[in-house]
């Protein structure tokens, strides 16, 4: 009783600890009730005198609940890579336990293991490798009443580790990817810089050009220069002016892309110098989002194409709304973002709802017919 009791705590630890239920409490003691339900099942049937087959049949059935229960609430993320090796695996188990007494289950299922870690060696780690073998030797050396439990255990605990491998990587290339919008950003910020400073470069050869053709009483080329030069000036000048260095920066670069290609920009951004927000995080955030309606905006005919930007502080909130013209109907959540651009949409959504996290603030994503909206909301 003293090792059911520890295998059913290591069982309700690992699931608490790492479901991710949205805060929804109810669901969240619904899976906890079923893993005591199903470490107490033997109990239940001894106590109420059932037959064999009733006890296969409520065990399996727990069984198959609570794994369904980990499988939808532990991680969405990586529910489809682990249904690659862990439904075959479950599967395999419950035929072998019903007919262990004729084939010698256990040896067939440790042979299972091993055909699953050489099928998915990539996916399956040294941390979920160890379970795997340790379920094969339950099923092996102890009694099946027992094994199940201990299987169960292992199972979870393998998808455990499976799992938080999965999401490590998936940090590694978040993070990869940020590294990768900077750098991007960087440059576009670098040539709006050059430009202007090729301007004023050329400043002192514009006015001595324009005092020769006033000399010279050329005033219809002179007015012909100037009109070139207020042109090229305009190409140069800074658009927003929010009074904020960094949202400035990031858009004024990125108008800079709208305007080459061919989208119609309507923006308002009156911010203050200090936003209480850190610059590279303010940068992926804002950045992300431009780009992802510039994105929408080049899959639309040109003369649909817009975008809106709104950024103010209202009392002790800093909020942006973006706006932006959309042909594709786009399939999101509140903790994911994706569309027909696969990685780096999801990816730069992932880290925008993690930095919005970070400042205790709020994501909100809407798609109507022709447009897409996205809004942050963040507190001081």
């Amino acid at each position: 009783m003293f090792i059911r009791s520890l295998l059913l705590f290591l069982l309700i630890y690992s699931f608490a600890r790492n479901t991710n239920l949205d805060k929804n409490i109810r669901i969240y003691v619904i899976g906890i009730v079923l893993m005591v339900l199903c470490g107490i099942t033997k109990e239940i049937i001894v106590f109420l005198n059932m037959d064999y087959w009733y006890y296969n049949f409520l065990i399996y059935g727990f069984q198959g609940l609570i794994i369904s229960t980990y499988l939808i609430f532990y991680n969405n993320d990586v529910f489809i890579e682990q249904l690659r090796w862990f439904v075959p695996l479950v599967l395999s188990y419950i035929f072998i336990v019903l007919y262990k007494p004729y084939v010698g289950g256990g040896i067939i299922f440790a042979f299972i293991c091993l055909w699953i870690i050489l099928l998915f060696h990539k996916n399956v780690t040294k941390r979920t490798f160890v379970p795997l073998i340790l379920m094969s030797l339950s099923m092996i050396f102890v009694e099946a009443s027992n094994s199940l439990l201990i299987a169960i255990v292992m199972m979870v605990i393998a998808f455990d580790q499976y799992a938080s491998s999965k999401e490590s990587e998936s940090y590694r290339n978040m993070e990869l990817f940020q590294r990768k919008l900077l750098s991007h950003q960087y440059a576009e910020i670098k040539d709006i810089y050059m430009n202007m400073r090729g301007w004023r470069h050329d400043y002192h050869n514009h006015l001595q050009t324009m005092k020769a053709y006033l000399s010279m009483n050329e005033l219809k080329e002179l007015d012909e220069y100037l009109f070139k030069v207020e042109k090229d000036l305009d190409a140069v000048d800074n658009l927003v002016k929010s009074g904020n260095v960094m949202m400035d920066a990031i858009l004024n670069s990125k108008i800079s892309i709208m305007k080459r290609n061919n989208i119609e920009v309507d923006f308002k951004a009156v911010l203050p110098e200090d936003l209480k927000i850190n610059d590279v995080d303010l940068c992926v955030m804002v950045s992300n989002l431009l780009e992802n309606a510039i994105e929408a905006c080049i899959q639309v005919p040109v003369e649909g194409r817009f975008i809106r930007i709104y950024a103010d502080v209202y009392g002790s909130q800093f909020y942006i709304s973006i706006q932006n013209s959309s042909k594709e109907n786009l399939d999101f959540n509140a903790r994911n973002y994706i569309s027909n651009k696969r990685g780096e949409h999801g990816f730069g959504m992932k880290r925008v709802q993690l930095l919005v996290d970070k400042y205790n603030g709020f994501l909100n994503l809407q798609n109507e017919p022709g447009i897409f909206a996205s809004e942050i909301t963040i507190p001081f």
